[in-house]
């Protein structure tokens, strides 16, 4: 798990690229998820579908924070120069909404198997380049607010794996 994280982590600039060698024998250079694809969710779930042939899939998507969504007060205050400051930021939140859009539809309407697709995400203003104290105890306090509002949905994700695997505890 260790190796995961610290690969999906590893933002250009900050870190560098992790080395490994996957299941097909092929050498990887592992940075950031976010530069390829914001929400990797439904990457991991055409290549557990396709790649690997499994039917029985269940995703529980880790949003790592988004910043507050600003209005603009009118049209004439949108110029060219806010929209390329906003054009990243855009991005990759069209990004992380589709992907989130399509698979809680192929959940809940293809598959009819809503409870095996949970997204927890969370509004945040600490930017990813803040490290100190505070910053790192607002991100704490954001986690802690984000397992309180999803702790149901998140615990019977979790009961279903082990009632599956090692059967019902009654």
């Amino acid at each position: 798990m260790g190796t995961a994280t610290g690969a999906s982590s590893a933002a250009p600039t900050f870190f560098d690229p992790k080395t490994h060698i996957n299941a097909f024998k092929m050498k990887e250079l592992q940075i950031d998820g976010g530069v390829i694809c914001n929400n990797p969710a439904l990457y991991a779930y055409e290549f557990a579908r396709l790649l690997l042939g499994k039917s029985k899939i269940r995703v529980l998507s880790l949003g790592t924070g988004e910043k507050p969504f600003k209005k603009f007060k009118d049209a004439a205050s949108f110029s060219k120069i806010t929209y390329m400051k906003k054009l990243s930021e855009f991005m990759m939140n069209m990004d992380t909404w589709t992907t989130h859009f399509k698979l809680a539809n192929v959940f809940n309407h293809v598959l009819s198997k809503p409870q095996d697709y949970l997204r927890l995400q969370k509004t945040s203003k600490v930017g990813m380049d803040k490290v100190d104290k505070a910053s790192i105890d607002e991100l704490v306090s954001d986690g802690e607010k984000m397992y309180d509002a999803n702790s149901t949905k998140l615990e019977e994700m979790i009961s279903l794996i082990l009632d599956e695997k090692y059967g019902t505890v009654e």
